[in-house]
């Protein structure tokens, strides 16, 4: 996205980041959430509810982006941000010795 804004075609490169972004989170958090049901994960009530904030919140800002309200800002990069070094490095990172656990790799 920074390449792409110092270049000009920020708009092109955001469009397609949402587009995968939502396909990404669907298929990625329906497999998680299908792994948390299979082998009773402990605290699958907190992380859907994670992944469910994340997922509106995403769609939240493709909806803004599409009308044209939002370009690559702050905002948008603070999200992208907390979501990688929040959600996918801590929160994810908590399940990874519960499914090993399970034989889960």
């Amino acid at each position: 996205m920074h390449d792409a804004m110092k270049t000009g075609q920020s708009k092109e490169v955001m469009g397609r980041i949402f587009g995968e972004l939502l396909d990404y989170t669907a298929t990625h958090f329906k497999y998680e959430e299908d792994l948390f049901q299979k082998y009773g994960y402990p605290d699958s009530f907190d992380h859907k509810k994670a992944h469910e904030a994340l997922v509106n919140k995403a769609v939240d800002l493709k909806t803004k982006f599409d009308r044209g309200e939002l370009s690559i800002n702050l905002e948008v990069m603070s999200f992208l941000k907390d979501w990688l070094n929040n959600h996918i490095l801590r929160t994810d990172k908590k399940y990874s010795a519960f499914f090993n656990s399970k034989g889960v790799a």
